[in-house]
């Protein structure tokens, strides 16, 4: 396994154990969406792949978004605040990780 894929899975539990605990039937669709990331588009940057992130009970996905030779991770988290939802964008570069504030 790659370091690139490696931290991609770390992230993507992360993601989802920070929001709570889930069944294993979205934990398993998690793990198949991490071994096959769905290509987005050709840019000049190189090819930009994407891994939808479940974290069940009809709450919002997670997005991780990354370019294929590259040692930067985009991740796209939709928190919720009661009736309101807001999105929180980080970027992960060579392990480390800054969070965009708005």
């Amino acid at each position: 396994m790659n370091t690139k894929l490696f931290v991609l899975l770390i992230a993507a539990t992360s993601l989802v154990g920070c929001r709570r605990e889930n069944d294993p039937e979205t934990r398993a669709i998690n793990q198949v969406n991490a071994n096959a990331p769905e290509f987005v588009a050709n840019t000049p940057k190189g090819k930009l792949y994407r891994i939808i992130i479940d974290i069940g009970a009809g709450r919002h996905e997670d997005r991780i978004y990354y370019f294929e030779n590259s040692n930067e991770v985009n991740i796209n988290k939709t928190i919720q605040s009661g009736k309101t939802s807001r999105t929180e964008t980080s970027v992960i570069i060579d392990g480390k990780e800054y969070i965009l504030k708005q």
